[in-house]
C-alpha cells in the first residue's frame, strides 16, 4: 500500500495511478516501490549466491585434500611394487577432458570473482545482529536473505570459518550483516 506523498491520503492501492485525495500523478512513485522490491530481490540472490559459491570452494576444498592424499598413497604404494613402476607415471593431470573442465571452471571463478569485488566496491549497508540461543548460520541466512547458504558468508564475514557445519553459536555474540 501507497501513501499519497502530497496529500498523505492513504491506503493507495498500487494499481491506482492517480491520487483519490488530491489528484496527483502516482505512477512516479509506483515505480520506484517496484524498482526497490526488484533492487532488494537482486541483493538478496546475490548474497545467497556467494554464500553458496564459498560453501562449494569449502567442498571443493575438502576433496580435493582427500583426493591428493589417497592419490599420494596409491603412488607410493605401486612405486614399491616392481610391477607397478610404470602405473606410477600416469597421472590424472593428463586427462584432456579434466584439464579442459578445470580450465572452464577457473574461468568461472574468475568471472565470479571479479563481480564479487565490484560489488565489495560497492557501498555496504550493515545491521548488527546479537546471537540467540538455537541460532546456526544457516537459520541466519534464511533469516536474513531467505535462503540458508547465504549464512555461510555471513560467516565468513564475521570470523567464523573454522567449520562452516558449526551448529552451535557463542550466544550473545554480535554478528554484522552487511546488505550490499
Amino acid at each position: 500500500m501507497l501513501k499519497c506523498p502530497v496529500c498523505n491520503f492513504e491506503p493507495i492501492t498500487p494499481f491506482l495511478t492517480v491520487c483519490p485525495g488530491c489528484k496527483a500523478d502516482l505512477t512516479p512513485f509506483v515505480m520506484m516501490n517496484e524498482l526497490e522490491e526488484k533492487y532488494v530481490a537482486t541483493l538478496k540472490l546475490r548474497i545467497a549466491t556467494d554464500g553458496e559459491l564459498l560453501l562449494q570452494k569449502k567442498r571443493h576444498d575438502q576433496l580435493h585434500r582427500k583426493y591428493k592424499s589417497n592419490l599420494s598413497r596409491t603412488i607410493f604404494l605401486f612405486c614399491l611394487l616392481p610391477l607397478g613402476y610404470f602405473m606410477c607415471r600416469k597421472s590424472p593431470s593428463t586427462d584432456p577432458t579434466l584439464s579442459i573442465r578445470l580450465q572452464e571452471r577457473n574461468e568461472q571463478l574468475q568471472a565470479v570473482r571479479a563481480e564479487r569485488d565490484s560489488l565489495l566496491a560497492q557501498k555496504v549497508r550493515t545491521i548488527e545482529y546479537t546471537i540467540q540461543s538455537n541460532d546456526n548460520l544457516e537459520k541466519l541466512g534464511q533469516l536474513f536473505f531467505n535462503n540458508p547458504q547465504a549464512g555461510y558468508q555471513i560467516g565468513k564475514e564475521n570470523g567464523i570459518e573454522r567449520d562452516f557445519y558449526y551448529k552451535h553459536l557463542d550466544v550473545g555474540k554480535k554478528l554484522k550483516i552487511n546488505f550490499r
